[in-house]
């Protein structure tokens, strides 16, 4: 069967719909659109020295200072000053963690055996504040902008759905996504007003 990979809007009110196909084609926007070349590439401002290992996701922090960093083969998740590019925090023994998001404090998507977690980090004091299991597996994060609400990715068992997870009560809520051999949804995105959030579907 051939794969397939989409992008669909979900977590809206049917009166609030946009639907993408009302869009222009894309083909005739093209020349309205400005040229923009550069000579050269830009060479890179640093680089960070020290990390243990790959990092596998990142994001950074709403006032630009920091720079959070997934370690996934090495349990640990890392705080970088954007402005010295040096770590200044790290938290240790955070299960194989994978996807990221940064509110008032980060999110990380941790995976085990019988099912991933999402766990809130406090890199201020370099601690691991709470942990809720997923109970299958989590793949991408989006945070609301007000830090209320984390969003996880999740697929498992032919079904594919978002949850949102209160960060106060932990309460989830489930979204309901596609059904079908092999469905994942693995990135999903907030709109700035945190009225809109938007996911990628592989069928």
């Amino acid at each position: 069967m051939a794969s397939t990979t989409g992008a669909t809007a979900v977590a809206e009110r049917p009166t609030d719909a946009l639907w993408l196909a009302a869009l222009p084609r894309i083909t005739s926007t093209v020349d309205r659109l400005p040229v923009v070349t550069r000579s050269q590439a830009e060479a890179a401002e640093g680089a960070v020295s020290g990390l243990p290992g790959a990092v596998t996701d990142m994001a950074v922090s709403a006032d630009g200072r920091s720079l959070v960093l997934a370690l996934y083969g090495d349990d640990m998740v890392c705080a970088v000053d954007t402005g010295t590019l040096t770590v200044t925090g790290a938290v240790a023994q955070v299960a194989e963690p994978y996807a990221l998001t940064v509110a008032d404090r980060a999110y990380v998507t941790s995976a085990a055996n019988v099912g991933d977690s999402l766990v809130a980090v406090d890199l201020d004091f370099s601690v691991a504040l709470a942990e809720r299991a997923m109970n299958t597996s989590a793949r991408g994060l989006a945070a609301a902008p007000a830090g209320d609400v984390v969003y996880v990715a999740r697929c498992g068992d032919d079904v594919a759905d978002i949850v949102s997870v209160e960060v106060v009560s932990g309460r989830m809520s489930v979204i309901p996504v596609a059904r079908g051999a092999g469905v994942t949804v693995d990135v999903v995105r907030l709109s700035a007003d945190g009225k809109r959030l938007y996911a990628t579907l592989r069928t």
